[in-house]
């Protein structure tokens, strides 16, 4: 279970500024998850979605990601194979500490 402390900080994952935690709404009000996006951010986008036009906000910044089947370099495609491992392991044994710690 994820519970948020009050002097937490996060950053919105739509306008990248690091906000204290209750800037953001509780979406999993049993585990106390926070939402990805501040208030601000949230109350912009649902506007959007209502609005039509929705011409007067800007676009959510995205982030270019490297699919690793496109590169044509071998050593380069293997460096990405080799740190998707370690990012699928690394949260694989967060996971595994958090089971254990909630089962004790």
């Amino acid at each position: 279970m994820e519970t948020v402390q009050p002097n937490e900080t996060r950053t919105c994952s739509r306008c990248h500024r690091t906000l204290p935690a209750d800037h953001f709404y509780r979406i999993n009000k049993s585990t106390g998850k926070p939402d990805a996006y501040c208030k601000d951010c949230r109350r912009q986008l649902n506007r959007q979605r209502q609005d039509a036009s929705g011409a007067d906000l800007p676009p959510t910044p995205r982030r270019p990601r490297t699919l690793i089947f496109e590169e044509p370099d071998r050593e380069r495609r293997m460096q990405l194979i080799m740190q998707a491992r370690r990012v699928v392991q690394a949260s694989i044994m967060r996971k595994q500490r958090r089971m254990r710690e909630e089962g004790e």
